[in-house]
């Protein structure tokens, strides 16, 4: 969740699939994790916890997620687990606006107003535990 390491990673994606390009590739949650190595993409914190950047910059990674649109290893960009005051601070500098909102939807959590605002802005909502999982 760094600007420099997206372009990396989905390279990297796209070796391990043996493919040239992606129909997708998405910012998985808006805040990001530090980084150490590629081999040890979850470092926890000496108490155990996951170790979280909370300073992530939502902006500088969707500027380089469309970078990666523009070089041809995805066809759409989308995110996932985004609330509507995260997606507008990306729609304000967005030249590609997000494809796709993954989000947990169910009977019991509907999410009514961000579906309605993923409407109007032409973003497409997919379920993460459609049945109540």
């Amino acid at each position: 969740m760094t600007p420099e390491k997206v372009e990396h990673f989905c390279t990297l994606s796209l070796e391990n699939l043996s493919l040239s390009y992606v129909d997708m590739y998405m910012i998985q949650l808006p805040v990001g994790m530090r980084y150490k190595n590629d081999e040890e993409l979850l470092v926890k914190n000496p108490d155990g916890n996951l170790a979280m950047d909370c300073g992530t910059d939502l902006v500088a990674i969707w500027k380089a997620m469309e970078n990666l649109v523009e070089k041809g290893f995805t066809k759409n960009i989308g995110i996932c687990n985004f609330n509507q005051t995260q997606i507008e601070k990306l729609l304000e500098s967005a030249n590609i606006p997000p494809a796709n909102l993954q989000i947990e939807v169910h009977p019991y959590f509907q999410q009514r107003e961000l579906r309605i605002f993923c409407k109007s802005h032409n973003i497409t909502v997919t379920a993460i535990c459609p049945l109540g999982g």
